[in-house]
């Protein structure tokens, strides 16, 4: 009887063994990956019953310490689509909520980056496919946090591939947009001097584009000390139904956007067909500061190109992280000191690395996150890919990403870090917003028809989405399945002794 109460006691700390090994063991896995401890544990921001669409996360941070982010998702039982938003306050997530649905039955397309006004109004647009039209909204930050927070106003009947936002030192709202489908494919420039009320007419900022070429994306961003306009872009040509990239260029405009400089190239396919194949281009601007990198050579490794004087005059290309190479997802930020801080996953050993520029020279790259030593290993983790990134306070440092497409259910997870080195900017106090006034329904600009989705009401009020802890709970089915099985042959042992 002693062996079978001996046998009994044990069974039950096995099953209770086995149980905390399910429930820990997957977080371990991916805690494992993280190599520079100065980086906190990857944590899913995204829905569980939801995968994400797109090109992962859209941060913007606000003068109060805060770092806002908003990604696509779509529904795996009904596909609708939704806009998520949350808010990273330095320490904890907000449960994502989200601002905009549409029917399974419609498309989507792309996210800009969002904009916060001197008022303390966040911005967003975002694309219903890759010929538009755009979706404007907006809310104030203190009640961003729920649906009925954010206004929807009218769309903004451009024929935009990829839109994004930016507001300039008088309150002029910039729209730079590339248009892929359709007669004169090109980049464009529209502006509204009342909040959005009104736009004008579309300026075509590069009409010198080679026949054949195609705008794959305009990347917009506007320098806070100059409040000069910034675009980068880069120009492809499909040969045998196969896209190839062929030129990468900048145009700047000093007066609000009245009139744009001609595109300077950065770089062009001159050495191989597919040097420019690879789709990681980023660029980052401040205090007159230029600096674009990108996969440059037909084994992807990364390149680097800046101007000190706006984009005037531009460096050599010089390379970027040896002979590191791959492309999944690339992003540039500047940090309180003015460092160029980028972040790509790259190989080998394969994961998401770190480097930075002091406007000399670059650092030594680190290796943030491991995905695997070589090509020889299995992926471990999260397969990193798309990347976004951005530097609040000065020195907190955060990044967003998914896990691989191939893998079908994509999650969203973000992980942050403090430089050390870079001093932090105190955030201010969270002021009481005004209210913006309401506008009237506009004229809306249409430069070529194009068909617009079936929409839903954008304050639809749906169920609160799952938390990110959810699928931890689920994980622990399995393991409390068995340690109830185990307690009770237990139970069942001893009362036959």
């Amino acid at each position: 009887m002693k062996r079978l109460n001996r046998f009994s006691s044990l069974f039950i700390i096995l099953g209770l063994c086995i149980g905390l090994g399910a429930i820990l063991l997957p977080s371990s896995s991916v805690a494992a990956q993280v190599q520079d401890t100065n980086w906190s544990e990857p944590v899913q921001i995204s829905n569980q019953d939801n995968t994400v669409i797109g090109s992962g996360a859209r941060p913007v941070i606000d003068k109060y310490g805060n770092i806002h982010i908003f990604w696509a998702e779509q529904s795996l039982l009904d596909n609708t689509y939704f806009v998520q938003y949350a808010r990273f306050d330095g320490e904890t997530w907000t449960d994502p909520v989200d601002i905009f649905t549409q029917p399974g039955t419609a498309t989507f397309g792309f996210i800009a980056p969002p904009v916060i006004d001197d008022a303390g109004n966040i911005h967003i647009i975002f694309t219903l496919s890759i010929s538009g039209p755009v979706v404007y909204m907006r809310a104030p930050i203190h009640d961003a946090h729920t649906s009925r927070g954010w206004e929807r106003l009218p769309l903004i009947g451009i024929p935009a591939n990829r839109a994004e936002l930016a507001i300039d030192n008088d309150g002029q709202f910039h729209i730079v947009y590339s248009k892929f489908e359709g007669r004169e494919p090109g980049v464009y420039h529209i502006k509204s001097t009342d909040r959005g009320e009104t736009w004008t007419q579309p300026f075509w900022v590069d009409p010198d584009i080679p026949t054949n070429f195609k705008p794959e994306r305009a990347i917009f961003a506007r320098d806070a000390a100059t409040d000069k306009l910034h675009i980068v872009f880069k120009y492809t040509e499909t040969i045998d139904e196969i896209a190839q990239g062929k030129d990468i260029r900048h145009a700047f405009s000093d007066n609000q956007g009245d009139s744009w400089s001609i595109p300077t190239v950065i770089d062009t396919a001159d050495e191989a067909t597919d040097e420019l194949r690879a789709g990681g281009l980023v660029f980052a601007v401040r205090d007159d500061q230029v600096h674009v990198v990108w996969a440059g050579t037909s084994t992807t490794r990364r390149e680097h190109r800046y101007s000190m004087d706006g984009g005037v005059t531009w460096s050599d290309t010089s390379r970027v992280f040896g002979e590191l190479n791959g492309s999944a997802g690339d992003s540039l930020v500047i940090d309180g000191d003015g460092n160029v801080q980028f972040l790509g996953q790259i190989r080998f050993p394969q994961g998401m690395w770190n480097i930075s520029f002091d406007g000399t020279e670059w650092s030594e790259p680190t290796l943030v996150y491991l995905i695997r030593q070589s090509d020889k290993d299995e992926h471990q983790g999260i397969h990193v890919h798309a990347i976004n990134s951005t530097v609040s306070q000065g020195n907190l440092m955060m990044a967003t990403f998914t896990n691989a497409p191939a893998e079908g259910h994509l999650h969203l997870y973000a992980m942050h870090r403090r430089i050390d080195e870079v001093e932090l900017i105190p955030p201010q106090p969270l002021p009481t917003v005004t209210p913006v006034p309401e506008i009237t329904p506009t004229v809306e600009v249409i430069v070529e028809p194009t068909a617009v989705p079936t929409l839903v009401p954008a304050l639809q009020v749906i169920e609160e989405p799952a938390s990110p802890a959810r699928g931890l709970w689920f994980s622990m089915i399995p393991a409390l399945a068995v340690m109830t099985v185990a307690f009770g042959v237990g139970i069942i042992v001893q009362r036959r002794r």
